[in-house]
């Protein structure tokens, strides 16, 4: 009975045995592929200097960001390069002037590119700011991931370059993802001139993270993540299983910042919470954003901000005639209001499908493809790119404060200076900087939305009020600058959806001029406003587009977003344009006006200073009579005879001296 019970067992074992072996050689090619798809480097092209996930529009929205940080700020950055581990890695220090540096560290996959989205808050902060390519990413040299425990010896490195180089002796480090964990080793073993770190999404355990990986990518986890710990332990000389941040955040002593998302799927929040609880600083505090997520979408509880466009979008269009009539530059055609109310359209129709639901971050996408498709003229297209940069801030921000705002008015500000080839100063670009910068000035712990609104919209008005000396054809005219008015009524409307009391005196900025068009523009002839929207169908670059239009008109406006590029410019030839970009795709919007046939009907209209009611009996009457000038044309003839109320309504709604009536019928 012993023996048969022995020989059982024995089977049992050599079974159990011959599959653990067969699922081993099964699963062994998974965990090879596994490994090199997240650890190795295998072309030049594989975490480069280029946008990692350019199909996330969130991603890419930062990593252009980032761009124009750094590009804003060029003057100020110095190649770098060292020799650590055997490897030459490269970096970018700007120097700011500053003696406390940051160390922007990126999570796997990511260049120095990506990093310069986080550097504006430290610059503001007092701090030169340090973006590495950590070893086998961007320019920097190496075949295998760091996983950031590798790239503690290339940090500490760098740490003692910029120290005998820069004389820099305090140094801050803000790890995201995997560079966290270099943070923390870092920290953990008190490196020094290192004060103190900052941790975004971190990680307590790779091994628990390469079993999600694996789960995600729709393998079993078992023995998958064994043998990609054990490819780790070979090849990169890393033991997963003992090389913990959780293990090393008990030793911390110094200060330390963490940065958590409730909605985090691969820094979980539980994990991310013990991380905290078991942190060995007494100095340690941490943020919660109540969306916040690990590279997925989250989204966003500040429907209020849906009221302030729809604000906005009101004010703008009750006072079209307002900025019609201010309107000289660049060309005195009366268009202002109509064009800058028809963008407004464009973020209206997408609220309306929005509906009652809070907003997410793809609806700040469609928001800005709604305000670019809708909008017109000069003032229209600068306008959409204020949005742009406006819709582009606060599609990462957690809740609508004093903080998201400023941040969202001054990278709009930034986006649409950079949407003009030559910024005028004394317009629009002049009064969203200077309010925004009058706003900077009165920022508080205490300012509430409402307070930062109404900050914005005093810098505006005193910004407003000296634009005429800035530009010397508004001075000529009497006026203030059209769309920089427009801006006026666009933080107007957003105050009074804030607080409906709140009431502001436009009517001292808005001034009854007469002959103000004639009086500005000393050209014989003002062109085609010519306005395109092309679906690329190969390589154009933007500065291309912008270095020919400004060889063949003014108020040159370029925006490529994708494959979409849309361009303004008043030109002689706008049969130029079109042969030009047709070369480099589709049409999908054409739209070409003879400024100076409008610049004559403003001067028409001044002139003549008198309003047209027409009855009509049918549509065909009723068009003749609206090209030829008719204001209103009410519908009625013999058989259908009309009111006096309803005349009246329209001489009502007048705001000329004069009225002519046109019964078209005895009764």
């Amino acid at each position: 009975m012993n023996l048969i019970l022995g020989i059982i067992i024995a089977i049992l074992i050599l079974f159990f045995i011959s599959s653990v072996v067969v699922m081993l050689i099964i699963t062994m090619p998974i965990a090879k592929k596994q490994f090199e798809n997240t650890f190795v480097r295998t072309s030049k092209e594989k975490w480069g200097r280029a946008n990692s996930c350019p199909e996330n529009a969130e991603h890419s929205l930062m990593f252009d960001a980032g761009i124009a940080w750094a590009e804003k700020y060029k003057e100020y950055i110095k190649e770098v390069s060292i020799k650590s581990d055997g490897l030459t890695l490269y970096g970018e220090y700007f120097d700011f002037g500053f003696d406390k540096t940051a160390i922007i560290i990126p999570g796997r996959a990511e260049s120095l590119l990506y990093e310069y989205y986080f550097g504006e808050p430290y610059r503001k902060a007092g701090y030169n700011v340090f973006v590495p390519d950590v070893r086998a990413h961007g320019l920097s040299e190496g075949i295998y991931s760091g996983l950031g425990i590798k790239d503690k010896t290339d940090i500490k490195n760098w740490i003692d370059f910029l120290h005998n180089e820069y004389n820099c002796s305090n140094f801050v480090i803000h790890g995201i993802c995997i560079g966290s964990s270099t943070a923390i080793f870092l920290l953990a073993e008190n490196q020094k001139y290192l004060n103190s770190i900052v941790i975004e999404g971190p990680y307590a355990s790779f091994y628990n993270v390469l079993k999600q990986r694996i789960r995600t990518a729709g393998h079993i986890s078992f023995p998958v993540a064994e043998e990609m710990a054990l490819l780790v332990l070979s090849k990169i000389k890393v033991n997963i299983f003992t090389q913990r941040p959780i293990k090393y955040i008990k030793k911390i002593k110094k200060p330390i910042l963490f940065l958590c998302g409730k909605e985090d799927v691969s820094s979980l929040p539980k994990l991310a919470d013990k991380m905290y609880r078991v942190c060995g600083s007494k100095d340690k505090e941490r943020v919660w954003f109540e969306h916040g997520a690990h590279s997925i979408e989250g989204t966003m509880e500040i429907s209020k901000l849906k009221g302030m466009l729809y604000g906005a979008s009101d004010e703008i269009y009750n006072n079209i005639e307002r900025l019609n009539s201010l309107n000289v530059f660049p060309i005195p055609d009366g268009d202002t209001g109509t064009n800058m109310n028809h963008t407004m359209d464009g973020i209206v129709q997408v609220l309306v499908k929005i509906g009652d639901r809070e907003l997410t971050e793809q609806d700040f996408d469609d928001l800005y493809n709604g305000v670019l498709m809708a909008s017109q003229g000069n003032s229209g297209v600068i306008l959409s790119q204020w949005f742009k940069g406006f819709f582009g801030s606060l599609k990462y921000a957690e809740e609508l404060s004093m903080e998201t705002l400023f941040e969202a008015f001054e990278n709009g500000t930034q986006t649409a200076y950079n949407s003009v080839s030559n910024p005028v100063e004394g317009t629009f670009l002049t009064v969203c900087r200077e309010a925004t910068e009058y706003a900077e000035e009165e920022l508080s712990e205490e300012m509430t939305v409402e307070d930062f609104i109404e900050c914005q919209l005093t810098g505006a008005k005193e910004s407003l009020e000296r634009t005429p000396d800035l530009l010397p054809v508004l001075k000529e005219a009497g006026v203030v600058d059209s769309g920089a008015m427009g801006f006026v009524f666009l933080l107007s409307g957003m105050l009074k959806a804030c607080s409906t009391d709140f009431e502001i005196d436009l009517d001292k900025y808005t001034q009854a001029v007469n002959n103000q068009n004639q009086s500005s523009q000393k050209e014989d002839s003002f062109g085609y406003c010519t306005e395109l929207i092309i679906d690329l169908k190969s390589d154009l670059r933007e500065e291309t587009a912008v270095d020919y239009l400004n060889t063949i008109g003014n108020s040159v406006v370029s925006v490529k977003d994708g494959n979409i590029l849309k361009i303004h410019v008043h030109t002689q030839t706008p049969e130029n344009v079109l042969t030009f970009f047709h070369k480099y795709g589709e049409f999908i919007k054409i739209k070409i006006e003879n400024m100076n046939v409008q610049h004559e009907e403003m001067i028409a209209i001044e002139k003549n200073n008198y309003d047209i009611i027409a009855i009509a009996d049918g549509s065909g009457i009723a068009e003749v009579f609206k090209n030829s000038g008719a204001k209103f044309v009410i519908d009625g003839g013999q058989s259908d005879n009309i009111s006096v109320g309803e005349i009246l309504d329209c001489v009502n709604s007048s705001d000329c001296n004069e009225i002519i009536i046109l019964p078209n019928n005895k009764n």
